[in-house]
């Protein structure tokens, strides 16, 4: 089954909202999630420790290699996707993270140095693995109308566009991606009376979830996934 890894060298760039909008729209559509919580801080820890969390996601932290490596060979065999979320940080577990998957996602907020720090992972990532080179996405976070209209994000863009690598859409910024955090539970399971925009939430985290499954997943991975074990 397939292991995404979301990596990224600088904190704040989105990385375990991004894991938990995917986990959200996995589990929508019933597929069993595995979410390893690779960070420190164990934000995804704290969350599953809420109110609402669906049956079909467990989540388990992972703080050295070793625990890293059994999550995902227990994740592979009982789950049927994977998700690491990573430190925000150099350090060698994030990167160990992306080895391990079989496709890497790097949100990127749409500024010049978020895209350099996005860029970096990208860079070492194919140093590290030598010729046979992971597939890896950027993933626009934290947009909204304004940011696109400003030219710093333009070139954001452009430099991300030179590593030939897909650039997928991301979450915009919307309260709704927010309110998870507050409320625990997922985007899908949250009452739409209580919290504004989610049914935009759940298209933004569908659409990544699609891009994830026909632009980095070999086929019969994503066969797989869509259609159950």
């Amino acid at each position: 089954m397939p292991v995404l890894a979301s990596v990224s060298f600088k904190g704040g760039s989105g990385k375990s909202s991004m894991v938990l909008a995917l986990a959200s729209a996995f589990a929508d559509v019933n597929a069993r999630v595995l979410i390893i919580d690779a960070d420190p801080n164990a934000p995804l820890v704290r969350w599953s420790q809420m109110a609402g969390l669906p049956d079909t996601i467990q989540v388990m932290p992972a703080l050295d290699s070793s625990q890293l490596e059994k999550a995902v060979q227990g994740g592979r065999a009982y789950f049927d996707v994977v998700l690491i979320d990573s430190e925000g940080s150099r350090r060698s577990l994030g990167m160990r993270s992306a080895i391990m998957a079989d496709a890497v996602l790097v949100p990127c907020r749409l500024s010049v140095l978020d895209a350099i720090e996005a860029i970096g992972v990208d860079i070492l990532l194919r140093s590290t693995r030598g010729r046979t080179t992971i597939p890896l996405a950027y993933v626009l976070s934290a947009t909204n109308m304004l940011s696109w209209r400003e030219r710093t994000a333009r070139d954001a863009l452009e430099q991300l566009q030179r590593m030939q690598r897909p650039v997928l859409p991301g979450l915009p910024d919307r309260a709704a991606h927010r309110a998870v955090w507050s409320y625990g539970g997922t985007i899908h399971s949250l009452d739409d009376a209580a919290v504004s925009g989610l049914p935009s939430a759940r298209a933004d985290a569908e659409a990544l979830a699609s891009a994830v499954l026909t632009k980095l997943l070999d086929p019969a991975m994503h066969t797989e996934l869509r259609h159950g074990r």
